[in-house]
Parts: structure tokens; sequence; C-alpha cells
């Protein structure tokens, strides 16, 4: 919210929208006044979302990146259900269907990309067996789909044009100090660790950064 192209960046589109509450900005009023019209008027804050993300990823001024974790998700059935009780699979979802839409590249970003982080944390959302295929992914926790396995033809599509980008287990050393000199510059921790502890907490979290960070620096220096 604090990036100053907010306030340099015009709305090209109206937002248009039957029923919508008054306030809307007009043509060429800062993006950021769109996006407090939608965090005002919760009622169409999807919608405008969606205009907002549009303007985004029309713009060539600043680059523009587009992440979404646990991005697995997007790929099966929501908790949502029909007034018969069978769950709704996400793209009959706004919000979910609009982030596919820019997954699969049916909405394109001119200057900038989608990207996407799988986890494995939430055992309900495991990745599909569309989103394996796609990725080709190392299925160590389930088991592998075979020509047996049922396909759905929209996650397919939704999944095409995918790009695994493989990150490695853990952080190396040099990473690890260069994460610490980012929390020290961004005034996260209130102490400087010494380079014993530094060196204690990366072998506890094995160079993973999630342990190093949470369970490692910041809940040892903040109690």
């Amino acid at each position: 919210m604090g990036h100053p192209g907010l306030k340099k960046l015009p709305t090209t589109s109206p937002f248009s929208l039957e029923k919508a509450p008054p306030g809307a900005p007009a043509v060429g009023a800062p993006l950021m006044q769109l996006i407090e019209y939608g965090i005002r008027e919760v009622s169409v804050a999807s919608f405008v979302l969606e205009a907002v993300l549009a303007e985004f990823a029309t713009q060539t001024t600043y680059p523009f990146l587009l992440a979404v974790d646990d991005f697995q998700a997007l790929y099966g059935q929501s908790q949502y259900k029909t007034p018969q009780y069978f769950p709704i699979d996400t793209y009959h979802l706004s919000v979910p269907r609009l982030l596919l839409e820019y997954a699969c590249g049916s909405r394109p970003i001119y200057n900038g990309a989608f990207l996407g982080a799988i986890s494995l944390y939430h055992t309900s959302y495991l990745p599909t067996t569309e989103l394996y295929e796609a990725l080709d992914l190392d299925l160590t926790h389930g088991r592998r789909p075979d020509s047996y396995t049922k396909r759905s033809e929209a996650f397919q599509h939704y999944a095409k044009g995918l790009q695994p980008f493989r990150v490695p287990d853990r952080m190396d050393i040099r990473e690890a100090a260069a994460l610490l000199d980012t929390l020290i510059k961004e005034r996260v921790l209130h102490t400087v660790p010494s380079d014993q502890l530094f060196l204690s907490k990366y072998c506890e979290a094995d160079g993973n950064p999630k342990e190093f960070v949470w369970r490692g620096l910041l809940s040892t220096l903040d109690t």
C-alpha cells in the first residue's frame, strides 16, 4: 500500500457495476482511490479486486508480481456447497477463477509474472492430478496418478502453461546471513543476534527458512 506507483498510476477503465455503492473513482483518478473504494465498500470488494488486478496487469510502468500462497488449493473443490450439499469447484467462484485465469495466461500480465507457491501443509488441499501432471511434481506424500485417475478438463485447462520453478529444500549459510541482514535493516528484530546464536539457530532449523526465522530468531529474541 505504500508503493509510490499506487498514487501515480491512473485508472484507465471505468468501474461500472449495477447497483454499486456511490463513490467509485472516475477514469483518470489515482488507482489508490479505487483500492480505498473496494476496502470501504465490502459488498463490491471482489469486483474491485478484479478491476485493480486488470489495471496492474495491463500497465507497463512498474513490474507487477501476482503471488499466491497455497496455490494448489485453487485446483480442487472449495468448502462451499450447493443447496444439495455438493462441493463447489473453485472455478465456479469469482476470486479463485480470477486467479486461475491469471495463472493459465487467459488474463495476461504485460510487465510482470504470476507466481504460485505450493504447500503440503494443508492435507485437505494437496496438489491434484491436473496440477501434478502440469508441473511434473515429485509426489512423495500420496499415490502417483495413473491412466485410471479421474481428471477435470476445466482444471487441465487452467493448468496449461504453468512452469515449475524449483527451489532447494534449505538455504545455505550465505542466504541465511543475507536474510538476517534484511531482518535487521527492516527492524524486525529487537536486538542483533550474536554469531553464535545465528549459527545455532541455522543448524537447529537445518536451513529451513520458516523454521530459521519464526521458530529460531523471532521466538528466541522475542522472549
